[in-house]
Protein backbone atom coordinates (compact mmCIF):
# COMPACT_ATOMS: atom_id res chain seq x y z
CA UNK A 1 0.00 0.00 0.00
CA UNK A 2 1.35 3.61 -1.05
CA UNK A 3 2.23 6.24 1.62
CA UNK A 4 -0.43 8.35 -0.48
CA UNK A 5 -2.90 5.82 0.19
CA UNK A 6 -2.29 5.48 3.96
CA UNK A 7 -2.69 9.11 4.71
CA UNK A 8 -5.69 9.66 2.37
CA UNK A 9 -7.72 6.36 4.31
CA UNK A 10 -6.62 7.88 7.59
CA UNK A 11 -8.05 11.57 6.17
CA UNK A 12 -11.03 9.89 5.77
CA UNK A 13 -11.13 7.87 8.98
CA UNK A 14 -10.75 11.18 10.88
CA UNK A 15 -13.38 12.98 8.88
CA UNK A 16 -15.78 10.18 9.38
CA UNK A 17 -14.88 9.92 13.18
CA UNK A 18 -15.32 13.30 13.69
CA UNK A 19 -17.29 15.21 10.79
CA UNK A 20 -19.39 12.40 10.15
CA UNK A 21 -21.79 11.50 8.56
CA UNK A 22 -20.90 12.89 4.85
CA UNK A 23 -22.07 11.73 1.76
CA UNK A 24 -19.82 10.00 -1.15
CA UNK A 25 -19.63 13.61 -2.27
CA UNK A 26 -18.26 15.20 0.48
CA UNK A 27 -15.79 12.81 0.95
CA UNK A 28 -14.38 13.30 -2.37
CA UNK A 29 -14.98 16.92 -2.44
CA UNK A 30 -12.66 17.25 0.72
CA UNK A 31 -9.98 14.97 -0.24
CA UNK A 32 -9.82 15.63 -3.28
CA UNK A 33 -10.44 12.12 -4.98
CA UNK A 34 -12.91 10.94 -7.18
CA UNK A 35 -16.15 8.84 -5.87
CA UNK A 36 -14.95 5.89 -7.15
CA UNK A 37 -11.69 6.10 -4.25
CA UNK A 38 -13.91 6.61 -1.86
CA UNK A 39 -16.24 3.73 -2.29
CA UNK A 40 -12.82 1.22 -2.34
CA UNK A 41 -11.80 3.10 0.52
CA UNK A 42 -14.72 2.45 2.32
CA UNK A 43 -14.55 -1.21 1.55
CA UNK A 44 -10.83 -1.20 2.62
CA UNK A 45 -11.41 0.56 5.74
CA UNK A 46 -14.33 -2.46 6.68
CA UNK A 47 -11.65 -4.86 6.10
CA UNK A 48 -9.62 -3.55 8.93
CA UNK A 49 -12.58 -4.03 12.03
CA UNK A 50 -14.25 -0.39 11.27
CA UNK A 51 -17.64 -0.67 11.17
CA UNK A 52 -18.94 1.39 8.64
CA UNK A 53 -22.72 3.17 9.10
CA UNK A 54 -24.85 4.04 6.49
CA UNK A 55 -27.69 6.34 6.73
CA UNK A 56 -29.21 6.77 3.97
CA UNK A 57 -26.74 8.67 1.85
CA UNK A 58 -24.16 9.34 3.72
CA UNK A 59 -21.85 7.52 5.70
CA UNK A 60 -20.28 7.30 9.36
CA UNK A 61 -17.94 5.50 11.10
CA UNK A 62 -18.55 3.65 14.74
CA UNK A 63 -16.44 5.15 17.38
CA UNK A 64 -17.07 1.22 19.07
CA UNK A 65 -15.46 -0.16 16.35
CA UNK A 66 -13.00 -2.60 17.71
CA UNK A 67 -9.70 -1.13 15.70
CA UNK A 68 -10.73 2.43 17.38
CA UNK A 69 -11.20 0.36 20.54
CA UNK A 70 -7.92 -1.47 20.20
CA UNK A 71 -6.02 2.14 18.61
CA UNK A 72 -7.11 4.02 21.97
CA UNK A 73 -7.15 1.10 24.29
CA UNK A 74 -5.77 3.16 27.56
CA UNK A 75 -6.75 6.83 26.61
CA UNK A 76 -10.65 6.37 26.35
CA UNK A 77 -13.36 5.75 28.48
CA UNK A 78 -15.33 2.96 28.48
CA UNK A 79 -19.42 3.05 28.29
CA UNK A 80 -20.01 2.90 32.25
CA UNK A 81 -17.40 6.12 32.88
CA UNK A 82 -18.17 7.68 30.35
CA UNK A 83 -22.04 7.52 31.62
CA UNK A 84 -20.97 8.33 35.27
CA UNK A 85 -18.53 11.54 33.79
CA UNK A 86 -22.11 12.66 32.31
CA UNK A 87 -24.06 12.60 35.15
CA UNK A 88 -21.29 14.07 36.86
CA UNK A 89 -21.94 16.51 34.11
CA UNK A 90 -25.55 16.89 34.23
CA UNK A 91 -25.55 17.37 37.83
CA UNK A 92 -22.94 20.65 38.14
CA UNK A 93 -24.09 24.20 37.74
CA UNK A 94 -21.80 24.91 36.08
CA UNK A 95 -22.64 26.11 32.70
CA UNK A 96 -19.10 27.24 30.83
CA UNK A 97 -18.78 26.83 27.59
CA UNK A 98 -16.33 23.74 27.96
CA UNK A 99 -18.55 21.44 30.03
CA UNK A 100 -21.24 22.01 27.46
CA UNK A 101 -18.83 20.63 24.74
CA UNK A 102 -17.36 17.85 27.00
CA UNK A 103 -21.08 17.18 27.57
CA UNK A 104 -21.28 16.61 23.91
CA UNK A 105 -18.27 14.95 22.81
CA UNK A 106 -19.12 11.98 25.63
CA UNK A 107 -22.67 12.20 23.91
CA UNK A 108 -21.25 12.02 20.68
CA UNK A 109 -18.21 9.45 21.08
CA UNK A 110 -20.31 7.14 23.40
CA UNK A 111 -24.26 7.16 22.98
CA UNK A 112 -24.94 8.54 19.95
CA UNK A 113 -28.15 7.55 19.21
CA UNK A 114 -29.17 7.27 22.60
CA UNK A 115 -28.48 10.83 24.86
CA UNK A 116 -29.91 14.27 24.03
CA UNK A 117 -27.89 16.30 22.38
CA UNK A 118 -26.44 19.00 24.92
CA UNK A 119 -27.20 22.87 23.47
CA UNK A 120 -23.86 24.12 22.98
CA UNK A 121 -22.76 27.43 22.11
CA UNK A 122 -20.22 27.29 19.30
CA UNK A 123 -19.94 30.66 18.65
CA UNK A 124 -19.37 31.55 22.29
CA UNK A 125 -16.35 28.42 22.48
CA UNK A 126 -15.24 30.00 18.81
CA UNK A 127 -14.35 33.25 20.59
CA UNK A 128 -13.40 31.58 23.89
CA UNK A 129 -11.00 29.82 22.22
CA UNK A 130 -9.31 32.76 20.37
CA UNK A 131 -9.10 34.94 23.68
CA UNK A 132 -7.57 32.08 25.74
CA UNK A 133 -4.22 32.02 22.69
CA UNK A 134 -4.37 35.57 22.92
CA UNK A 135 -4.01 35.62 26.90
CA UNK A 136 -1.97 32.71 26.73
CA UNK A 137 0.47 34.61 24.25
CA UNK A 138 -0.22 38.10 25.90
CA UNK A 139 -1.61 39.23 22.46
CA UNK A 140 -4.32 41.88 21.69
CA UNK A 141 -7.55 40.87 19.64
CA UNK A 142 -10.47 42.88 18.20
CA UNK A 143 -13.91 41.70 19.39
CA UNK A 144 -16.08 42.28 16.15
CA UNK A 145 -18.67 43.64 16.09
CA UNK A 146 -19.13 43.74 19.58
CA UNK A 147 -22.72 44.74 20.77
CA UNK A 148 -22.61 46.71 24.11
CA UNK A 149 -25.68 45.75 27.01
CA UNK A 150 -25.77 49.85 28.07
CA UNK A 151 -25.56 51.84 24.86
CA UNK A 152 -26.65 49.38 22.39
CA UNK A 153 -24.25 49.84 19.93
CA UNK A 154 -22.24 47.20 17.73
CA UNK A 155 -18.49 48.36 17.49
CA UNK A 156 -15.39 46.54 17.13
CA UNK A 157 -13.19 47.18 20.20
CA UNK A 158 -9.49 46.98 20.22
CA UNK A 159 -8.44 45.08 24.06
CA UNK A 160 -6.13 43.42 25.76
CA UNK A 161 -7.60 40.36 27.49
CA UNK A 162 -6.07 39.10 30.77
CA UNK A 163 -8.97 37.45 32.90
CA UNK A 164 -11.54 34.88 32.25
CA UNK A 165 -14.77 35.49 34.62
CA UNK A 166 -18.45 34.13 35.20
CA UNK A 167 -17.57 30.27 34.30
CA UNK A 168 -15.83 31.89 31.34
CA UNK A 169 -18.98 33.85 29.92
CA UNK A 170 -16.98 36.59 30.50
CA UNK A 171 -13.26 38.36 30.12
CA UNK A 172 -11.33 40.90 31.65
CA UNK A 173 -9.92 43.37 29.32
CA UNK A 174 -8.00 46.79 29.11
CA UNK A 175 -9.76 49.16 26.27
CA UNK A 176 -6.96 51.20 24.18
CA UNK A 177 -9.63 53.09 22.94
CA UNK A 178 -10.96 53.96 26.55
CA UNK A 179 -7.72 53.55 28.40
CA UNK A 180 -9.46 51.58 30.56
CA UNK A 181 -10.38 48.26 32.06
CA UNK A 182 -13.69 46.72 31.14
CA UNK A 183 -15.44 43.15 31.44
CA UNK A 184 -16.77 41.83 28.37
CA UNK A 185 -19.60 39.46 27.57
CA UNK A 186 -17.76 37.01 25.36
CA UNK A 187 -21.00 35.45 23.30
CA UNK A 188 -21.59 39.46 22.62
CA UNK A 189 -18.54 39.77 20.07
CA UNK A 190 -19.50 38.09 16.56
CA UNK A 191 -15.57 37.14 16.26
CA UNK A 192 -12.44 37.65 17.80
CA UNK A 193 -9.18 37.90 15.89
CA UNK A 194 -5.89 37.92 17.64
CA UNK A 195 -4.26 41.56 16.43
CA UNK A 196 -0.12 40.55 15.58
CA UNK A 197 0.52 42.96 18.79
CA UNK A 198 1.90 42.13 22.05
CA UNK A 199 0.29 44.13 25.52
CA UNK A 200 1.08 47.33 26.29
CA UNK A 201 -0.08 48.08 29.48
CA UNK A 202 0.04 45.07 31.00
CA UNK A 203 1.25 47.46 34.04
CA UNK A 204 -2.69 48.62 33.94
CA UNK A 205 -4.75 45.65 34.46
CA UNK A 206 -6.57 45.16 37.16
CA UNK A 207 -8.97 42.28 38.11
CA UNK A 208 -12.56 43.75 38.80
CA UNK A 209 -14.25 42.84 41.93
CA UNK A 210 -17.39 39.70 41.16
CA UNK A 211 -20.61 39.33 42.85
CA UNK A 212 -22.47 36.34 43.10
CA UNK A 213 -24.80 37.09 40.61
CA UNK A 214 -21.52 36.77 38.43
CA UNK A 215 -21.80 40.80 37.66
CA UNK A 216 -18.49 42.68 37.72
CA UNK A 217 -17.56 46.35 39.03
CA UNK A 218 -14.85 48.36 40.49
CA UNK A 219 -16.99 48.64 43.91
CA UNK A 220 -19.99 46.60 45.28
CA UNK A 221 -23.30 47.67 47.18
CA UNK A 222 -24.58 45.91 50.69
CA UNK A 223 -27.46 44.42 49.86
CA UNK A 224 -29.77 42.40 52.95
CA UNK A 225 -32.79 40.28 51.97
CA UNK A 226 -35.22 38.65 53.82
CA UNK A 227 -35.85 35.25 52.20
CA UNK A 228 -38.42 32.24 52.52
CA UNK A 229 -37.81 28.53 51.29
CA UNK A 230 -38.87 28.68 47.69
CA UNK A 231 -36.20 31.96 47.24
CA UNK A 232 -33.50 30.34 49.29
CA UNK A 233 -33.94 27.54 47.21
CA UNK A 234 -33.71 29.09 44.11
CA UNK A 235 -30.59 31.19 45.03
CA UNK A 236 -28.79 28.34 46.22
CA UNK A 237 -29.58 25.99 43.01
CA UNK A 238 -28.96 28.94 40.45
CA UNK A 239 -26.08 30.31 42.96
CA UNK A 240 -24.61 27.63 45.49
CA UNK A 241 -21.59 30.05 46.52
CA UNK A 242 -24.53 32.17 48.02
CA UNK A 243 -24.74 29.45 50.78
CA UNK A 244 -21.89 31.56 52.98
CA UNK A 245 -23.88 34.70 52.73
CA UNK A 246 -27.32 33.08 54.08
CA UNK A 247 -28.09 32.93 58.01
CA UNK A 248 -31.27 31.31 59.57
CA UNK A 249 -34.17 33.29 60.70
CA UNK A 250 -36.40 30.54 62.00
CA UNK A 251 -39.64 28.92 60.82
CA UNK A 252 -38.25 28.35 57.42
CA UNK A 253 -36.90 32.10 56.96
CA UNK A 254 -33.45 33.29 56.38
CA UNK A 255 -31.55 36.78 55.88
CA UNK A 256 -29.23 37.12 52.91
CA UNK A 257 -26.12 39.78 53.53
CA UNK A 258 -24.13 40.40 50.20
CA UNK A 259 -22.11 42.63 48.29
CA UNK A 260 -23.41 43.42 44.88
CA UNK A 261 -21.25 44.97 42.09
CA UNK A 262 -24.52 45.78 40.26
CA UNK A 263 -28.43 45.90 41.14
CA UNK A 264 -29.33 43.98 37.89
CA UNK A 265 -28.58 39.94 38.80
CA UNK A 266 -30.12 40.94 42.36
CA UNK A 267 -32.90 42.72 40.77
CA UNK A 268 -33.94 40.19 38.39
CA UNK A 269 -33.51 37.73 41.53
CA UNK A 270 -35.88 39.73 43.80
CA UNK A 271 -38.47 40.61 40.86
CA UNK A 272 -39.12 37.18 39.58
CA UNK A 273 -39.52 36.07 43.43
CA UNK A 274 -41.16 38.91 44.68
CA UNK A 275 -43.98 37.32 47.24
CA UNK A 276 -41.10 35.68 49.43
CA UNK A 277 -38.74 38.40 49.31
CA UNK A 278 -38.36 41.56 51.86
CA UNK A 279 -35.84 44.05 51.15
CA UNK A 280 -34.01 44.69 54.50
CA UNK A 281 -31.56 47.20 53.89
CA UNK A 282 -30.04 49.55 51.13
CA UNK A 283 -32.75 52.53 50.29
CA UNK A 284 -31.19 52.91 46.50
CA UNK A 285 -31.80 48.83 45.88
CA UNK A 286 -35.28 49.41 46.67
CA UNK A 287 -35.34 52.86 44.77
CA UNK A 288 -33.75 50.25 41.55
CA UNK A 289 -36.86 48.15 42.35
CA UNK A 290 -39.28 50.62 42.06
CA UNK A 291 -38.45 51.66 39.10
CA UNK A 292 -38.17 48.49 37.54
CA UNK A 293 -41.63 47.92 38.54
CA UNK A 294 -43.04 51.63 37.36
CA UNK A 295 -40.48 50.40 33.80
CA UNK A 296 -42.51 46.84 33.61
CA UNK A 297 -45.83 48.63 34.23
CA UNK A 298 -45.10 51.62 31.07
CA UNK A 299 -44.29 49.05 28.99
CA UNK A 300 -47.15 46.81 29.14
CA UNK A 301 -49.53 49.33 29.26
CA UNK A 302 -50.87 48.74 32.84
CA UNK A 303 -50.24 52.38 33.65
CA UNK A 304 -49.43 55.54 31.86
Amino acid sequence: MSLNLIQQQLKMLCLLVNKGPLSVEDLARKLDISARKVYRNLEELRDIDLEIIKEGTKYSINPQSPYLNELLQGIRFSNDEAITILNVLNSVTDRSPEVRHLHNKLSSLYHKRVLAPHSIDTHTAANLAKLYEAVQTEQMVCLHNYCSPSSGKVSDRMVEPFLFLANNTEVRCFEVATMSNKTFKIARAESVEIIDLCWSYKDRHTSPLTDIFHFTGEQTMHVALHMGALAKNVLLEEYPEAEKHISPLGNEHYRLDVEVCSFKGIGRFVLGLYEDIHILENDEFKAYIVEQIRKMAHRHNIIK
